[in-house]
C-alpha cells in the first residue's frame, strides 16, 4: 500500500503500454468514469486523480483493467461479436448476453496467460478487488443472491475461470465458495467447456488472429 506514482503518470504510461501490447498505436485510450470496456477501437478505463499518488496496489488493479481490455482488443472478434450482443439485448435475452460476456472473459484471459506471463498478476488484483466490492456491497445487502442461479451464474463463471487459471486471490475463492453448490457446479462445467475453446495465442507475443 505504499505510494507509487501519480494518476497522470499512470495514465500516460498506460496509453503507451496498451498501444504497444495491442500492436495498434492508433488506439484511442480514454480515462473516464469508474468502469472499463472497449469496442475494439477505443479502450475506456477508469479515470484517475491526476496529481494524487496512487498506491502500488491501486496501480496493479488499474493495470489489470487495462490488460483485460487490451486482451479483448487482441482476441475478441468485435465485427461479429458486437452485432450478436446487440441482438441478444434487443430481443430481451439479457441472461444470454451476460453468459456470452462471461465466457469470452475467461477465454481471453486464458489466452493472456500464454501471451504475456506477467499479465496474470494484475488480472488477479483486479478480480480480487471486484470480488471484494461485490461481497462488501451487493452480497451484504442481498445475501439471497448466493442461491439465485440466473443472477449469479455469469459472475460465477468468471470466478471459476480465474480460479482454474491459477489466480491466487483468496477473495475470489471465498466469494465463489459462498455460492450455492448447484451454481458452483454449473459454473465449473461451463469453464470445462470454455477451456477447450481456442484463444489463438501461439506463444509469448504471438497470436494467430484468424483462430482468435
Amino acid at each position: 500500500d505504499r505510494e507509487y506514482i501519480t494518476g497522470r503518470e499512470f495514465e500516460n504510461g498506460t496509453k503507451t503500454a496498451v498501444r504497444t501490447i495491442s500492436y495498434d498505436h492508433g488506439t484511442d485510450i480514454v480515462f473516464q468514469g469508474s468502469g472499463a470496456h472497449t469496442d475494439g477501437k477505443t479502450v475506456t478505463l477508469p479515470s484517475m486523480p491526476q496529481d494524487k499518488k496512487l498506491t502500488y496496489r491501486q496501480v496493479h488493479v488499474a493495470r489489470g483493467f487495462a490488460n483485460h481490455e487490451t486482451l479483448h482488443k487482441l482476441l475478441t472478434d468485435f465485427d461479429n461479436c458486437g452485432p450478436r450482443m446487440k441482438e441478444y439485448i434487443d430481443s430481451g435475452r439479457g441472461f444470454t448476453n451476460h453468459m456470452a460476456q462471461a465466457i469470452e472473459d475467461v477465454r481471453i484471459e486464458n489466452g493472456g496467460r500464454h501471451l504475456y506471463h506477467g499479465m496474470s498478476k494484475s488480472l488477479n488484483e483486479v478480480a480480487d478487488q471486484v470480488c471484494r466490492k461485490f461481497v462488501e456491497g451487493t452480497l451484504k445487502e442481498r445475501p439471497e443472491l448466493c442461491s439465485d442461479l440466473k443472477s449469479m451464474l455469469p459472475l460465477a463463471i468468471t470466478w471459476a475461470g480465474r480460479l482454474r487459471l491459477g489466480y491466487p486471490s483468496e477473495m475470489i475463492k471465498a466469494t465463489f465458495n459462498a455460492l450455492d453448490k448447484r451454481i458452483q457446479d454449473r459454473a465449473s462445467l461451463t469453464v470445462d467447456a470454455v477451456m477447450t475453446i481456442p484463444h489463438g495465442v501461439k506463444g509469448v507475443g504471438e497470436i494467430d488472429t484468424d483462430t482468435a
